[in-house]
């Protein structure tokens, strides 16, 4: 573990008061252990982000595809920036980005543009990094508050992000896939039907997502 992806557990992770939304440091090692010992994935498609990327049989729904899982439970946007090498070592033909819910846990302080701060560090690095690996960037999924305590205007928060990835896609040269909408009711929250916790979506919801983008990974 380097003495950046230290600083990162203890300041971010280590520190989490909300454990039943975030996974603890170990978990994080653990992943990234399993991600430097497989052979390298080249040429693969790679879905990148928290929970709801790790919770995914992408196999599953994508078989025979070379779909690779880089979901880290409980990461926030930080952590996924120093994940950002590994990534590239596998020279994907393209990322699937999912990020930036889990940093509105941090002790349920962080602002829309906090969370856009840490967002934009993500896109610069990522360029940086793969100046010219196709980049998918999934909009944020709002929250199903009837089934989960969480704070009152977190679903309008992201949806401040979401408007923010629409915005700056041009600048960074991704394309925006709007995978919330067809998860969402009337009134903007996760359907019930689509979650068991009100934040993670369900067997049914991952079907649908994976119908939202199959076109840009079977080709």
């Amino acid at each position: 573990v380097t003495e950046e992806i230290s600083g990162y557990l203890d300041g971010w992770l280590g520190d989490n008061p909300y454990p039943e939304q975030c996974r603890p440091a170990g978990y994080y090692i653990e992943r990234m252990e399993l991600f430097a010992g497989e052979p390298r994935h080249k040429g693969c498609t790679i879905m990148l982000g928290d929970s709801i990327t790790d919770f995914a049989d992408w196999d599953a729904l994508f078989p025979g595809c070379n779909v690779v899982n880089r979901g880290i439970a409980g990461d926030f946007v930080e952590g996924i920036i120093l994940r950002l090498d590994e990534v590239a070592s596998n020279e994907p033909s393209q990322v699937f980005f999912l990020g930036g819910c889990n940093n509105f846990v941090k002790g349920r302080t962080n602002t829309p543009e906090d969370v856009m701060a840490s967002l934009d560090r993500f896109f610069r690095t990522f360029r940086k990094k793969m100046p010219e690996t196709p980049l998918h960037v999934q909009s944020l999924m709002p929250m199903n508050p009837a089934a989960i305590d969480w704070n009152d205007h977190y679903n309008a928060d992201v949806a401040a992000v979401n408007a923010f990835l629409i915005a700056n896609a041009d600048k960074y040269g991704y394309d925006y896939i709007d995978i919330a909408s067809p998860l969402t009711d009337a009134d903007g929250t996760l359907r019930s039907d689509l979650t068991e916790d009100g934040c993670h979506p369900n067997e049914a919801a991952y079907a649908i997502w994976a119908e939202t983008i199959k076109n840009k990974i079977i080709k």
